[in-house]
């Protein structure tokens, strides 16, 4: 039998006796019910030899006159004269032929209910019939007034139930009724009784089913029976065995389907993997701290789960549990379990995660880090300042200048101060100290700045106290040894610091000259030459810059840059100045060893040292020393002014160089009987070379 539940259906009737529609079917009181019902068959048998059904039309042909009178003769029309027949008489006749007037099978009745004749009388009881509708063999239940049941129970006496669907046929099987109610019936359409049932006969395996009493019905939903709690699968019947979600909840069931209803329960049933859950109440905890016994307790994550490791809850309790869902003790917890290193939790005892935020334990300051349970140790920015600790967690205390090796790994100053929350923090940035003078700390660490410092767009000043340099001196030129170990430097203090006076640093004017403040030591650059903002320069013992014009300066790769008529790095007009000394030579001849112009001409080295002489550089005279000139570059990377050398006699030693000129050509002092000359480098035929640079 289908398990589906059945489309509704209209019952009408199916076999009307012909007797006529217009007709009143009187029944026969005094006629004896000569139909069979399915009950008088064998239990499950549904055939026609145990549904037997009499036929009715030759009783009904001795009950009823089923001649029809014809037209009355006319030679008898008021001649002769019907037998005189009493009035009373002919009322009891007509009234018992009509009383015996009956349509064998299925009809309805005057109030839409469905009936079976047999034998003129209406059947009670089991009927297994296969003409009803277009149903099949089925079985039918009629109730005492001969009406079919439908879409209901029916006591079938001897304990017994059936349910009947809707359309009108009882249950075989198993079938899920429209209200969610799930029957189970044998072939016969016997409900099972009340309580448990194991069986395959519904569900193609070995199944338990819990029938209810009253309902008659497998019970669905979470339900009590002998003292234990089960779930029936709705829609289903089947009791619950194993693990399953059932409307959000997680629960899980032995294999009799009694319901864990506290305690733990280790299953990848739930598609987590394999994870450990608490039960309450036959449910799967969720976001609950629970008491699993012999004082510990576990945290259920939102998913049902316990925690093992570390979580952070939503609410930002941080919960720290072994591998079996226990959670630590209240208490010190150290230990290297949780965060990759030995850390220190303290373990709150009623709430049974790591405190957080500030906390006090007998009598000393702690502060919990909120992301990870640990206790801060050393130094930790927080809004007010930076927190001070100690190896134990232990949060500095007091007020006041605090000096001490203990949160660095030098001695360090610190100014604490007890912020609005009663918790004592370093400062950090600028500060006035119970003495009246300025002070800066940095707000990493809050340890106070001591010697220099870069602060926007200066350098502060402090001595080894952290006294700022504004508490001793205003705007202007201060020459003092008090920031370098005693040696005298320049610095021009204005308020470059943000507002606040420091060194300035950079390139700065005043009264028409220039001065440099180095960045990283805040005084001015004196007596030397450097470079400075692209410009090579001259300062002297005051910091007093002088521009360097037309000149070159050797980097430390032995390549030059050269500085223009302002003093700044021009290496382009270098380049130029360089490809016009070559250019203004050709046609000089070529003397091995010559020194142009004394000698009248020059050799291949000395025509390339000669140009380079032009631009204030000065290279060797001779191709053997040239080869270690400037640095090495490859031949694609190639640029005017490289010098290409060639000819190696053996290695490393070069009989030629030329002058690169760009876009592959050179210029040259050949051999002898030659002269400078402008031609391509492959004219030289030469395939072993090597290129050098010399400007940078």
């Amino acid at each position: 039998m289908e398990k589906d539940e059945a489309p509704s259906y209209d019952i009408l009737p199916t076999d009307l006796n012909a007797a006529g529609t217009d007709s009143e079917l009187v029944f026969d009181d005094d006629s004896e019910n000569g139909g069979k019902g399915v009950g008088d068959a064998s239990p499950g048998q549904l055939s026609g030899d145990s549904a037997g059904t009499s036929d009715g039309s030759a009783n009904l042909e001795k009950a009823v006159d089923v001649t029809v009178p014809g037209e009355v003769d006319k030679a008898a029309r008021g001649e002769t004269h019907a037998p005189e027949i009493e009035l009373e008489e002919l009322e009891e006749e007509l009234s018992a032929t009509s009383e015996q007037i009956v349509a064998d099978g299925w009809t309805v009745g005057a109030d839409g209910s469905v009936l079976y004749y047999e034998g003129g009388s209406a059947l009670t009881g089991w009927l297994v019939d296969d003409g009803y509708r277009s149903y099949g063999l089925q079985r039918y239940w009629f109730d005492s007034a001969g009406r079919l049941v439908v879409g209901s129970l029916a006591d079938v006496g001897g304990g017994e139930w059936a349910y009947a669907r809707p359309e009108g046929f009882v249950v075989r099987g198993k079938y899920v009724a429209a209200d969610g109610s799930v029957y189970l019936a044998d072939n016969d359409g016997r409900l099972e009784r009340a309580g448990w049932v194991v069986t395959d006969s519904y569900d193609g395996g070995m199944q338990r089913y819990w029938v209810d009493a009253s309902t008659h019905a497998a019970a669905t939903g979470f339900f009590e029976a002998e003292g234990s709690s089960y779930y029936g699968l709705p829609g289903d019947g089947r009791e619950l065995r194993g693990a399953a979600a059932v409307g959000g909840e997680l629960v899980v069931a032995d294999n009799d389907g009694r319901l864990l209803e506290r305690g733990w329960a280790v299953t990848d049933a739930f598609g987590q993997g394999l994870q450990r859950y608490w039960f309450e109440g036959f449910r799967a905890a969720r976001s609950l701290l629970a008491d699993v016994g012999g004082g510990e307790w576990a945290y259920a994550r939102p998913e049902g789960f316990v925690v093992r490791g570390k979580y952070v809850a939503a609410d930002g309790s941080v919960y720290l549990a072994d591998n079996d869902g226990r959670l630590e003790r209240a208490g010190w917890v150290v230990t290297d379990s949780y965060d990759g290193g030995m850390q220190r939790y303290w373990v709150n005892a009623s709430t049974h995660a790591a405190a957080t935020g500030f906390f006090e334990v007998d009598g000393a300051s702690y502060y919990g880090n909120a992301a990870t349970g640990f206790v801060v140790r050393g130094r930790n920015v927080c809004d007010g300042g930076v927190l001070l600790s100690d190896n134990d967690g232990r949060l500095a205390s007091g007020e006041g200048w605090l000096v001490s090796r203990a949160y660095s790994d030098g001695l360090e100053r610190y100014w604490l101060y007890k912020m609005s929350n009663g918790y004592v923090a370093a400062r950090v940035g600028f500060f006035t100290a119970s003495d009246g003078k300025a002070y800066y700390a940095y707000p990493s660490s809050g340890t106070v700045a001591r010697g220099k410092t870069s602060y926007g767009s200066g350098v502060l000043l402090s001595d080894n106290e952290g006294v700022l340099v504004e508490n001793i001196a205003g705007e202007g030129w201060l020459v003092t040894g008090l920031y370098d170990d005693g040696m005298l430097q320049r610095y021009r203090i204005d308020k470059s610091c943000g507002g606040h006076l420091g060194a300035h640093v950079g390139m700065f004017s005043l009264e028409g000259d220039f001065y440099y403040g180095l960045p990283s030591v805040g005084y001015v650059l004196r007596n030397a030459t450097s470079m400075v903002d692209g410009r090579w320069c001259n300062a002297d013992n005051d910091g007093t810059l002088t521009f360097i014009a037309n000149r070159a300066f050797r980097l430390s790769d032995g390549t030059y840059q050269w500085t223009d008529s302002s003093g700044r790095v021009n290496q382009n007009e270098a380049m130029s100045r360089l490809m016009s000394a070559a250019h203004s030579v050709l046609g000089v001849p070529y003397v091995w060893l010559g020194n142009y112009p004394e000698d009248g001409g020059m050799d291949c080295a000395s025509f390339t040292y000669w140009c380079y002489k032009q631009i204030g550089i000065t290279i060797d005279f001779e191709t053997y020393g040239q080869i270690h000139e400037g640095r090495a570059v490859s031949l694609s990377e190639a640029r005017p002014g490289d010098l290409i050398l060639m000819y190696f006699s053996s290695p490393g030693v070069p009989e030629h160089v030329v002058m690169y000129a760009g876009n592959g050509m050179v210029y040259e002092e050949p051999t002898f009987g030659g002269h400078c000359q402008y031609v391509p480098l492959s004219s030289k035929n030469a395939w072993d070379i090597v290129v050098r640079r010399i400007l940078a």
